[in-house]
């Protein structure tokens, strides 16, 4: 009886194990695709600045501004998560 609790303590320990690495890839994506989208707006605007009549540019710049702040909230989520 023992060796079948400490059994599905093991099967357990390893589905966590496995949680919180798939959690840490999700976080840790979110996190590099909200920072990127953030310096590539940010870079676009500038350029835009420098080119004022392209307006392409402004709508990238804008887009990768605004989809920036729900990548980096859903890291946010996903961090919370890997902490419980």
């Amino acid at each position: 009886m023992h060796s079948d609790q400490t059994g599905i303590h093991e099967i357990d320990a390893k589905s966590r194990d496995q949680k919180f690495i798939r959690l840490t890839l999700l976080t840790g994506t979110f996190f590099f695709l909200g920072f990127s989208s953030v310096i590539t707006g940010f870079v676009v605007t500038i350029v835009h600045a420098i080119m004022p009549n392209n307006r392409l540019l402004n709508a990238v710049g804008t887009f990768f501004i605004f989809i920036s702040i729900p990548l980096l909230l859903i890291g946010s989520y996903f961090l919370d998560l890997s902490d419980r």
